[in-house]
C-alpha cells in the first residue's frame, strides 16, 4: 500500500511538472506572436503614399503600446548572449537600423549619449542591425559605440519579433517588459536630432522613476 501511495505521489508530481512545462511552452509561443496582429496594419502598404504610411504608423504605435515584447535569444557582436530574461527589471530601448540608412547613422551619437547617461541606472540599449557581420565590423571600427550591436538581424526583426516597418525603429520597454513607446524614422538635422534625444530621454527617465 505504501509503494502504491508513493507511486501515486510520483505520478502527481510528474503530471504537475508536465503541466508547468506545457504552460511555459504555450506562453512562450504566445509571447512570440504578441506583435503579429500589429504587423497586419502594414499589410499591402504602399511606401509612395506618405499620408497612408503615416496613418498606418500611428495605428501601429497604438497597437504596440501596452503589449509584452516578444521573447527572443540573440548573441551580440561582443559575444555576449541575451534573452528576454536579461530585460527583467530594466528600462530597455530596442533599436533597429542598417548601415545604408542615413537617419539610423545620424542618431548613433545621441544613442551613445543616452546610454552613457543611464546605463548604470537600470537602462539597457540593444541595437539590432540587418547588416552582415563583416560589413558591421568595418563600419564600427572607426566609431565608438557604447552599447551592444547585433548583426544579421533582419529575419529576427521581420519574421519573429514583427517589430520593424521603417528604419530606424526604436521601441521602449518598461521594467515589466511591456512596450511603452514606439518611434519610427528619424531626423538628419541638428535641431531634429536634439528633439529626438530629449524625447527619448524623457521616456527613459519617466520609466526609471517608476
Amino acid at each position: 500500500m505504501r509503494c502504491l501511495q508513493n507511486l501515486n505521489k510520483t505520478n502527481r508530481l510528474l503530471t504537475l511538472s508536465l503541466v508547468v512545462v506545457m504552460r511555459a511552452f504555450a506562453q512562450a509561443q504566445s509571447d512570440e506572436k504578441t506583435l503579429h496582429p500589429c504587423a497586419e496594419i502594414f499589410s499591402g502598404n504602399d511606401a509612395s503614399d506618405l499620408s497612408m504610411y503615416f496613418q498606418k504608423n500611428q495605428k501601429l504605435q497604438e497597437c504596440m503600446v501596452g503589449k509584452k515584447f516578444p521573447s527572443f535569444k540573440a548573441t551580440a557582436m561582443s559575444g555576449k548572449n541575451y534573452s528576454s530574461t536579461d530585460l527583467t527589471n530594466k528600462v530597455v530601448l530596442i533599436n533597429s537600423w542598417f548601415i545604408g540608412c542615413a537617419p539610423c547613422k545620424a542618431e548613433i551619437p545621441l544613442l551613445n549619449e543616452l546610454n552613457q547617461e543611464f546605463k548604470d541606472k537600470g537602462f539597457l540599449l540593444l541595437a539590432f542591425s540587418t547588416d552582415k557581420d563583416e560589413h558591421l565590423t568595418e563600419f564600427l571600427k572607426d566609431r565608438s559605440i557604447t552599447f551592444d550591436v547585433f548583426s544579421n538581424s533582419k529575419e529576427l526583426l521581420d519574421q519573429k519579433l514583427k517589430t520593424t516597418y521603417s528604419y530606424p525603429a526604436n521601441i521602449f520597454l518598461n521594467k515589466k517588459g511591456e512596450i511603452v513607446a514606439y518611434s519610427a524614422g528619424g531626423a538628419l538635422d541638428e535641431k531634429g536630432l536634439q528633439q529626438t534625444k530629449e524625447k527619448f530621454r524623457k521616456i527613459i527617465m519617466d520609466e526609471l522613476a517608476k
